[in-house]
C-alpha cells in the first residue's frame, strides 16, 4: 500500500538539495505525527463517528474538486474528537468547537450530540485543510513555516517570526470562502441517508418557522436572510414532534413553531446554530456586490464566487486577481490582500482557527 504524503505542493525558498530533502522529511514527519498531549481529552471513534466523517469528507471532496482543487484523503489517525467543551480545556480556553492545523493536517473537533452539527464542523476545518497549500524554510530545511493555506498568504519577510505569529494575508476571505462551502456541503448532506431524519425534522422546523413570518408580513428579504443564516437548532426531531402533535391546523402549528424558536432564542440560545463567521461572509459579499456593479453586467456574483473560490482551493489567484484589476482599478487586488488579513492575535478565537 501507497504511503499518504503531506498535503504541501510547494517548498519556497529551498536552496540545495539537501534542504529539499530535509523540508520534505521534516513535513511528512508532522503529518504523520501523533498528538501527544491530547489522550485525557479524546473519544474513541464508534462506527457511527467513523461513517460521518467518510460521509463529510466524500462531500467536501466534491465541492474542493468543483472550484479547481486536488482534494487528498485525510488519514482517520488525523482527526480527534473529543466531548462538548473539552477543546476549551485543552486548549487551555482558546478554542471551541473546532480547529485544525495546516503543518501538520490534523483536526480536532468536538463530538456534538447533533450529528448535524459534528459533521459540519468537520466539514469547516476540512475546508481550510484541503485548501491549496504550500510551505517555505525558515534557517534550514528542517524550520518549515506556513507560506500558502488556501487563499491566505503567510508573510515570509521576517524570518525570525516564530510559527502561528506571522502576518497573515487574505485570510478573512478564506474565512468567508469556508463557510459558504458548508452552507454548501450541508444542502448536499441533507440527501445522505446516515443523517436524514436530523435534516429533514430542522428543515421542516424552518419552514414553518418562514410561513408564519410570511403570514404576518414578514418582508421577503428577511426571511430569505433568516432562512440562510439559521444552521441547525438542535433537538430537530424532538421539536418537531412536539409542534406536530400541538395542532392539526397548519397554520397553528407554524405559529407554535415561530413561538418555541423566539423562545429558544431567549432562553437557550446555544441550541440556535447559525451559520458561522458572518462578519467576515458579510465582508466579502459586499466585496462581490461592489465588483458585480461596477462590471457593468460583465461579471455576475457566481462567476465571481467562483473564482474566488478556485483561488482558495487550487491557488491560482490569476483569474480572481485580473476581475479585481480590471473592475476596480491596478493595485487593488494588492490592497485587498491588507483588507482582508489580521494578524492572529487580533483574531476572535471562540470558533475555529487554523493553528493551535
Amino acid at each position: 500500500m501507497e504511503k499518504e504524503r503531506h498535503y504541501y505542493e510547494h517548498i519556497v525558498g529551498v536552496q540545495t538539495e539537501e534542504e529539499g530533502a530535509q523540508s520534505e522529511d521534516r513535513l511528512q514527519g508532522l503529518f504523520e505525527s501523533k498528538l501527544s498531549d491530547i489522550d485525557e481529552f479524546e473519544l474513541e471513534k464508534t462506527q457511527e463517528d467513523l461513517e460521518i466523517i467518510k460521509i463529510t469528507e466524500s462531500i467536501v471532496d466534491r465541492i474542493v474538486l468543483e472550484y479547481g482543487g486536488k482534494p487528498k484523503s485525510l488519514p482517520i489517525d488525523n482527526v480527534y474528537l473529543l466531548t462538548p467543551n473539552k477543546l476549551l480545556e485543552y486548549s487551555k480556553g482558546k478554542f471551541a468547537g473546532g480547529l485544525h492545523n495546516p503543518l501538520s493536517s490534523k483536526i480536532i473537533v468536538e463530538r456534538n450530540q447533533s450529528t448535524v452539527v459534528f459533521a459540519s464542523t468537520l466539514a469547516h476545518e476540512m475546508f481550510h485543510l484541503k485548501g491549496y497549500k504550500s510551505a517555505r524554510i525558515g534557517k534550514s530545511g528542517s524550520d518549515i513555516h506556513l507560506y500558502r493555506s488556501g487563499i491566505t498568504m503567510v508573510n515570509r519577510k521576517d524570518i525570525e517570526a516564530e510559527v502561528g505569529e506571522e502576518k497573515e494575508y487574505f485570510t478573512v476571505l478564506e474565512e468567508a470562502i469556508v463557510s459558504e462551502c458548508v452552507r454548501q456541503f450541508l444542502d448536499i448532506l441533507a440527501e445522505e441517508n446516515a443523517i436524514n431524519e436530523e435534516l429533514i425534522a430542522f428543515n421542516q422546523i424552518r419552514d414553518y418557522i418562514s410561513k408564519y413570518y410570511e403570514s404576518i408580513g414578514v418582508d421577503e428579504m428577511r426571511i430569505k436572510v433568516f432562512e440562510q443564516e439559521l444552521k441547525y437548532i438542535e433537538n430537530s426531531p424532538q421539536i418537531l414532534e412536539e409542534i406536530i402533535s400541538y395542532s392539526e391546523i397548519e397554520e397553528e402549528r407554524q405559529g407554535y413553531a415561530s413561538g418555541m424558536y423566539d423562545n429558544l432564542i431567549k432562553q437557550d440560545k446555544e441550541k440556535v446554530i447559525t451559520l458561522e463567521r458572518y462578519l467576515e461572509r458579510q465582508k466579502m459579499y459586499d466585496l462581490l456586490d461592489n465588483i458585480v456593479s461596477k462590471s457593468n453586467g460583465k461579471f455576475e456574483y457566481g462567476e465571481v464566487f467562483d473564482k474566488l473560490a478556485h483561488s482558495h482551493f487550487s491557488g491560482n489567484y490569476l483569474p480572481f486577481a485580473r476581475i479585481v484589476e480590471e473592475v476596480l482599478g491596478k493595485g487593488e487586488f494588492r490592497k485587498l490582500a491588507k483588507e482582508f488579513s489580521y494578524l492572529l492575535e487580533q483574531e476572535d478565537n471562540t470558533e475555529e482557527t487554523k493553528d493551535k
